[in-house]
């Protein structure tokens, strides 16, 4: 890992339009949501800066109003020192995240040169929202992808025929019946452990090809339960400080959901740095793991 890119937020809220989609989000009626947010922002950067791990902060733009900048993840993802992929989002008012200058910016800084563009399967109605619906273990070139109308299977096989991945894909559901709107809120892969939800998962055989991976790689299996999953305790991610350490980015609401025998579980493969996020969490519906675009 290069660094982590984060995008500051100008106008962070309620997005009406990925409601429909997303059962993690609350409109809720708070003042100074967008102050709040930049507040939990800035603690999350105090964090990465505290514990020496690399990252890039660029700011949102002025103009169009995008209410969702904060979550960079879903429209960019870099691979092998080389490779930008640019993703379809589902959202008509989330697609101006995508700016050129910041892909341009990223290229000078550290010498990508390719670019893989998904985004002309927008005009087909085909999304995939980048590591928010691919959750990648590059080391064993494996991709997660829980189906949704935000998580398209036949746009993920294309990006694994193109940079090289076996994909898993699965049906996930919440307890209404509804599709988990992005796999990275119910599986994260480190190092050497898979967090991840079976009970969220219907048919047995997608279970079982995901039990084999674990078996495979030889990771350790840490499930967590739907109502942990509702507390963003599978939207985590593994990093690599600058000293080697392995230390794991998750919110303070998931950290406190965690139960001891899984926080120890956990300790035995990294450092745990909880970050306090309730408003980004509350009105964005999504966690510490989607405000991070890992650049690789």
């Amino acid at each position: 890992m290069k660094a982590l890119l984060l995008v500051r937020p100008k106008h962070f809220s309620f997005n009406s339009e990925t409601q429909a989609s997303n059962a993690f989000q609350k409109n809720i009626s708070e003042e100074h949501i967008q102050s709040k947010a930049v507040d939990e922002f800035n603690r999350f950067l105090q964090v990465l800066k505290l514990h020496h791990i690399k990252h890039v902060v660029i700011d949102d733009s002025n103009s169009p109003v995008k209410p969702d900048a904060i979550f960079p993840n879903n429209w960019i993802s870099t691979h092998n020192g080389e490779t930008i992929v640019l993703y379809p989002m589902e959202a008509k008012n989330r697609r101006p995240e995508r700016r050129i200058d910041i892909v341009q910016t990223l290229q000078e800084k550290y010498g990508y040169k390719k670019i893989i563009d998904l985004t002309k399967y927008e005009n087909d109605g085909q999304y995939l929202e980048g590591t928010g619906s691919l959750v990648l273990d590059r080391p064993n070139r494996t991709a997660f992808l829980a189906r949704s109308s935000r998580s398209n299977s036949n746009l993920a096989e294309k990006f694994c025929e193109k940079l090289g991945y076996d994909l898993i894909d699965f049906t996930a559901v919440d307890g209404k019946g509804i599709p988990i709107y992005h796999t990275n809120v119910m599986i994260s892969s480190g190092e050497r452990f898979l967090v991840w939800c079976p009970s969220l998962i219907s048919d047995e055989s997608d279970r079982q090809r995901i039990r084999n991976y674990i078996l495979d790689t030889d990771k350790e299996s840490i499930e967590i339960t739907k109502d942990q999953v509702a507390a963003y305790a599978g939207n985590i991610l593994e990093v690599k400080n600058e000293e080697g350490t392995n230390c794991l980015l998750l919110s303070t609401t998931a950290r406190r959901s965690l139960t001891t025998d899984q926080i120890f579980a956990l300790r035995n493969h990294c450092s745990l740095l909880p970050i306090p996020i309730p408003t980004i969490e509350k009105v964005g519906g999504g966690s510490v793991r989607c405000m991070v675009a890992v650049l690789d």
